[in-house]
Order: C-alpha cells, then sequence, then structure tokens
C-alpha cells in the first residue's frame, strides 16, 4: 500500500513537469484509478489475475528512473569524451 501511494505521488510530480512521456504517465494514473473504483464496486475484479494493475504505475515509475538516468549518464559522456 504504502508503495502504491508513492508510486502514486511520484506520478502526480512526473505529469506536473512536463516530462516528454507524460502523456503516458497521465493516461496510466487515470486508468489505474478508474480501474480501483470498479475494483471497488465489483470485487471480482480483484482477483489474482488482475493484480497486475497494482504493480503498473510502480512500473512506470521505474521506466521515468530508467530514462533519467540514460540521460544523465548520456550528459556525462558527452561532457567528459570517453569515459
Amino acid at each position: 500500500l504504502i508503495l502504491f501511494i508513492y508510486s502514486f505521488k511520484k506520478i502526480l510530480k512526473i505529469i506536473n513537469q512536463n516530462f516528454q512521456n507524460s502523456a503516458l504517465y497521465r493516461s496510466v494514473y487515470i486508468g489505474t484509478l478508474s480501474a480501483l473504483i470498479a475494483t471497488a464496486t465489483n470485487p471480482y475484479l480483484f482477483s489474482f489475475d488482475n493484480l497486475w494493475m497494482l504493480f503498473a504505475p510502480l512500473s512506470i515509475v521505474n521506466i521515468y528512473y530508467i530514462e533519467k538516468k540514460e540521460k544523465y549518464e548520456e550528459k556525462n559522456y558527452n561532457i567528459n569524451g570517453n569515459l
């Protein structure tokens, strides 16, 4: 639950930063919220097969950090030459 709340807060920060893939993050955020609301009204949706939707926001945040790290490494490579 804590990771889920953290990932939603991080997605909101990413969306507000106007990151290049913010449309993707916004759609995952809205889609996951909609799925969770549907799960609250129909507990059948919260079966073992549908637990992937709890990890979708966390994976999106992970993608953001990977892209951010790649940009940082590319920037350092261009500045310092051969690392």
